[in-house]
This record gives C-alpha cells, sequence and structure tokens, in this order.
C-alpha cells in the first residue's frame, strides 16, 4: 500500500483507502513508523501521512458504531482540515457530508416531535426516532432527551406491571389487563346507579356472564340474576329451596362479626389499591406523551373515584343513621357490599369506613333482635353489646344504644337494691321485699341472679323470724322447721327433737317416734316427706299429720371436733307441719346456699 502511494498513482489508493476499515488504518500507520528514514525525509511521504491521519479521523466518525460518541462539529472540522491535505478523498467527504445532512433531518424530525402535545406524541414515532438517532445522528442534546424519555416511559411500564400484574401471554398483556379492571369498574359503577340496560340483567352478577346452557337463579331480595356455579350451591340444595336469597343479601341478613383481629371484608385484597394507581397516575405526569397504558390507567381511576364519591355518599348515610327503622340503611349496604366486590381494584381507605358502617348496622341488627325477642335480655347481653357498640363507636343518641342504656340502668339500679336486701339480715320488712320480687319479675330485663337472692331472703326460720345467717340450726322431728340453737338455748343436741309448738298432747304415744326417726336416720330406710306445695294446705287444722325422720343439720360454723356425716335425704326435707303461728313466706326446697356438710351429735 505505501508502494502504491509513494508511486503517485491516486486512483488506486482512493478506491482502497474507501473500503478500509479504522484498523487497517491504524496498522499502516504503525508500519509507515518503522519504514528507513529515506522516505520519510521526502515532501510526498509528508503529504501521505497527512492524507492517513485525515483518514483515521474520518473513518472514526464515520464507523457503524462511533457516530453517537462524536459532536457535529468534530465531522464539520474533519471536512475543514481536508482542504488543507494533498491527497484527495471525494467518496470519504461524501459519507461526512451525507451524515451530517441525515443528522439535521432527524434533528429536524425530533425538534418536531416535541412541538407537538403530549397527547398527540405517538410512543412508536419515539421509539423511531430512537433508533434513527442510534444509527445516524450525533452525539446531541436532542439525541439524549430522546434516550431519556424513552427510558423514563419504559421505566414506568415496568413499575405499571409490578403493580397491575398482568398475567403472561401473547400480546400486550398489560394492556388487556388494565381494560379488564376498567371493565369491572364500570360495572360497579353501575350497581351504584342502579344504571341497568336489558342486557345487563340477564347476565350473571358474579361473572358478567350469560352462557345460554345455564340456568340463571334471581335473588328474591335484590333480584339479581346468579348461575348456580357462580353461587356454589348443589343442585339439589338449590331445588329444594323456597326462596333463593344471594350471598350479599343473606351476608347482611345475618348479621355476623367477624372474629377478633380480622377484618370484616377480604374481598379485593389481591387487587391493585387505588393509591398505588393513584400514585403510578401522578407518576406518569413526567412523561412527555400519553401512551395507552396511561390513557386507560387515567380511565380507571377516574372511574375509581368516582365509585368511592358513590361508596362514601352511602357509607356517610349510614353512620348519620340513628333511627330505629334500618330497612334503608340494610339496602344501602347491600348495594355498596355488591359494588365493591365487583371492583377490580382495591380501595382501602374507602373500604374501611364501609367496614365501621356494616359493623354499626350489623350491632343495630343484633340489638333489634335481642329488643324484639319473645325472652328478657340479661344484663350480662345487654353490658355486652355496649361494650362492643362503645368498641365500634356507636354515637350516644343512636335509637338503640339509648334503649340498652336505659335498660342498663333501671337493671343495674335494681340489682342493686336487691343484692342490698337480700344481705340485711331480715331488717326490711317481708311485704316489702315481696314488692321488691314482684317488681323485678315486671322489669323489661331478665334478673335472675338477684331474683334469686331475695327469693331465697324471703324464707323465714326459728323464732327469731330471720332468713338463713350461716348460724347452727337444728331441726324439728314433727315439723321439720329449723331453729337456731341459741335461740332454743340448746347446749347440746337432742337425740329427738320436737320444738315447743308441735310439743304433743299427753295421750299421744310418743313411742313409735324413736323408732322410725333412728331408722330414717341411720339410713336403713329413708323416705322423703310427701310435703305439699301450696302453703294453703298446710294450713288447715284438719290435715292430718305426718311422722317425719328426725333430722339435725348444723352449719359449717361449729367447731373441728364435731362429727361430719353425708346425709342425702336431708337436702330436700320439707315442713310436714305448721305452728299456730304461720310464716309469711314458703319455706325453701333446696338448701343449696346452706352447708354441704351435717354435723351429727348424740345425747
Amino acid at each position: 500500500m505505501l508502494v502504491l502511494l509513494c508511486s503517485g498513482s491516486s486512483r488506486p489508493s482512493h478506491s482502497l483507502m474507501l473500503f478500509l476499515p479504522c484498523e487497517e488504518v491504524e496498522k499502516m500507520l504503525e508500519a509507515a513508523a518503522i519504514l528507513p528514514v529515506n522516505f520519510k525525509s521526502c515532501a510526498l511521504w509528508g503529504k501521505l501521512m497527512d492524507g492517513m491521519y485525515w483518514l483515521r479521523k474520518a473513518l472514526q466518525i464515520l464507523g457503524p458504531r462511533n457516530c453517537g460518541q462524536f459532536e457535529l462539529t468534530s465531522a464539520e472540522e474533519v471536512l475543514v482540515l481536508y482542504q488543507k491535505i494533498c491527497v484527495p478523498f471525494p467518496m470519504i467527504v461524501d459519507r461526512l457530508q451525507n451524515s451530517i445532512h441525515k443528522h439535521n433531518l432527524w434533528l429536524e424530525q425530533v425538534r418536531l416531535f416535541f412541538r407537538l402535545g403530549p397527547e398527540d406524541r405517538s410512543w412508536i414515532i419515539l421509539l423511531q426516532l430512537k433508533d434513527l438517532g442510534t444509527a445516524e445522528a450525533f452525539s446531541c442534546v436532542e439525541l439524549e432527551k430522546v434516550y431519556s424519555e424513552v427510558e423514563k416511559v419504559q421505566q414506568w411500564k415496568r413499575h405499571c406491571e409490578d403493580i397491575i400484574k398482568p398475567s403472561t401471554g401473547n400480546g400486550n398483556m398489560l394492556i388487556s389487563t388494565l381494560l379488564e379492571i376498567k371493565k369491572t369498574l364500570d360495572r360497579s359503577f353501575g350497581m351504584y346507579k342502579k344504571s341497568k340496560n336489558s342486557k345487563e340483567g340477564t347476565l350473571c352478577l358474579s361473572c358478567c356472564s350469560d352462557i345460554n346452557d345455564q340456568e340463571l337463579w334471581t335473588c328474591s331480595i335484590c333480584k339479581d340474576c346468579f348461575h348456580l356455579q357462580c353461587t356454589k350451591l348443589l343442585l339439589e340444595d338449590a331445588n329444594d329451596m323456597a326462596l333463593f336469597i344471594c350471598s350479599y343479601c343473606n351476608f347482611v341478613k345475618n348479621a355476623k362479626l367477624p372474629l377478633k383481629g380480622s377484618g370484616l371484608l377480604r374481598i379485593g385484597r389481591k387487587h391493585p389499591e387505588l393509591d398505588r394507581l393513584t400514585a403510578l397516575l401522578s407518576d406518569a405526569d413526567v412523561l412527555c406523551l400519553w401512551i395507552e397504558e396511561r390513557r386507560i390507567l387515567h380511565q380507571i381511576v377516574e372511574k375509581a373515584l368516582a365509585c368511592n364519591s358513590c361508596l362514601t355518599e352511602l357509607v356517610d348515610f349510614a353512620l348519620a343513621h340513628l333511627d330505629k327503622d334500618l330497612s334503608a340503611v340494610t339496602e344501602k349496604m347491600r348495594i355498596a357490599y355488591k359494588a365493591i366486590e365487583l371492583a377490580g381494584i382495591y380501595d382501602g381507605q374507602g373500604y374501611r369506613k364501609f367496614e365501621l358502617a356494616l359493623a354499626r348496622n350489623t350491632w343495630k341488627i343484633r340489638t333489634q333482635k335481642l329488643l324484639e325477642s319473645a325472652e328478657k335480655p340479661t344484663i350480662q347481653q345487654i353490658l355486652r353489646l355496649l361494650k362492643e357498640g362503645l368498641a365500634i363507636s356507636i354515637p350516644p343518641e343512636d335509637y338503640y344504644r339509648q334503649q340498652l342504656t336505659a335498660l342498663r340502668d333501671i337493671g343495674l339500679q335494681w340489682a342493686d337494691t336487691a343484692k342490698k336486701v337480700s344481705m340485711d339480715g331480715g331488717a326490711l320488712r317481708l311485704d316489702k321485699v315481696f314488692e321488691l320480687i314482684t317488681e323485678g319479675e315486671n322489669l323489661p330485663v331478665d334478673c335472675v341472679k338477684e331474683l334469686k337472692l331475695l327469693r331465697d331472703r324471703s324464707m323465714l326460720y326459728c323464732i327469731c323470724r330471720r332468713p338463713y345467717d350461716q348460724r347452727a340450726v337444728i331441726a324439728c322431728d314433727k315439723c321439720n322447721e329449723w331453729y337456731h340453737l341459741d335461740c332454743m338455748t340448746i347446749s347440746s343436741t337432742p337425740k329427738i327433737y320436737i320444738c315447743p309448738a308441735c310439743i304433743l298432747e299427753p295421750e299421744e304415744d310418743m313411742g313409735g317416734l324413736a323408732p322410725i326417726a333412728q331408722e330414717r336416720f341411720t339410713g336403713s330406710k329413708f323416705e322423703e316427706p310427701q310435703t305439699p306445695l301450696r302453703r294453703t294446705e298446710l294450713q288447715k287444722k284438719s290435715q292430718k299429720r305426718k311422722s317425719v325422720s328426725k333430722t339435725m343439720r348444723l352449719a359449717v360454723d361449729q367447731g373441728p371436733g364435731d362429727v361430719v356425716r353425708n346425709h342425702s335425704g336431708c337436702e330436700r326435707l320439707f315442713w310436714s307441719n305448721r305452728k299456730p303461728f304461720r310464716r309469711a313466706a314458703r319455706k325453701r326446697s333446696e338448701f343449696q346456699s346452706l352447708s354441704p356438710f351435717l354435723y351429727v351429735q348424740n345425747n
């Protein structure tokens, strides 16, 4: 090659240089450096070397992957230097001039693209400008801007895929998934507005399909249609149902509270969150154009916000409702529940408010059932409901909270009085005790425990006419009446005890009493006394006295030296006779409040 250059034949050398890569020119320059000195001293050598250096610079700029590494000014400087060399390279110059021309054309297209509005710019054209700029454009601000905008769009799409999580498949699955979400929001918004056309009325609310070979079941409450397979009911069970009630209406109607620590609703938890979609749409503001995904996402967010507005309206109505009638609130909760489950996104803030409104309505339904029940509510049930209502912030002005509060106050006030009377040791007159019992029985609250205490309090014993007070007692073998040992001045327990009111006439035989009493007391022959239940029957003077077994019972207060014997029959003894002075209360039939131990001491 150097021989051809030195011979002065320019045409062959030029044609060969045109197709030489830059690396070959570098090798030629390295080879020229080791040539003999006599070649380097001639003028032709210097001109040829200047041409080689210029050619190397030009080929570097025209390289297929080096164009973007040089600026336009570098190409223009090479053309200026060409005027100073003696070796002609016309085709190389043409290529440089053509590259500059292509760069200017590309630059004009880029400027024209960015003059358009963001909504008029095309993603496809931007990608074409990037590819064309990579191949033909010199390094410039416009090329960097194109690269930056393309990277922003691609990064935004990757972020969108991370949130939407489209299914894998052929084609643009991100757009398909976004369109499906938009479709669900349209159905949800239609549920809020009740804007169903004739076609939608024949669609399954769960799957939005009108498969011809499947029967549609209509809910008897909301009148919406469902496929049998969508209701998860067996055909036999569905045929046995007189009225079909969908899961949405059944959920609101049954009024079941969630488990502690769990949300009331589990719907929508796997859907994209509205907050993240809103933030994603806000991030798209930095993009220079509107791609199709951004347009669909914008429609999704707008529709979701419209649904949120409708949900807020229903929830605010339910939270502000304080009256007794719950039909309007229940209907709105049913509509909101359906719309929420139909939506393809998850609105955390809106759903939490809905859960609160639904929990309050559920609490009111449970309270309504309790108040309207045939049985009286107990204090415990009322207190439990009030505690639950306080946890979900039921306002004090609410009708059902006021009803429960009034019942609680009435019940607690009477129960407190009943407890005090049951522990007064007989200070209150017996007729007043009966009046208090009657008042408790007529209360709208069931105070079973307190009524039992008062009835026990109305049982009077001994000659002191006092209720049971844990003191040691002994039973009369004639009438089975209980007497305090200290009141009867009994120091030791006799084998047979007859109270003063039952002392027999002189002609009556006392001999037969002891064997019977002894027989029953030893347990060899136990017979429970057949005592009439009515006091008036016992008061008849003509009633024949029955023989009863000897019964002795002492309270646990006796000393540890006493002998303890269990006798099951003693716990169900009744009076078989009455003394001349009659009690104002019936003797108790069970002695559960007394000590479970029996103390027996022979004379």
